[in-house]
């Protein structure tokens, strides 16, 4: 997979990984005039604030 993006993303409690997963899709696709742009499917793992300080620089 030579073309292909990791994202840390921050949400809130009432938003799930799934729902913030797919506004980043589906508003990225809108915004450059492209429908299909992202593969289906995404993982989504999570980690804590120590996780995110060592991931600075890194994605």
């Amino acid at each position: 997979m030579p073309d292909h993006v990791h994202m840390a993303l921050r949400g809130n409690l009432t938003e799930s990984p799934e729902e913030i997963a797919l506004a980043v899709m589906n508003n990225t696709a809108y915004a450059i005039g492209q429908n299909a742009i992202w593969q289906q499917g995404f993982y989504a793992g999570t980690f804590s604030e120590y996780d995110v300080r060592a991931l600075r620089g890194r994605v």
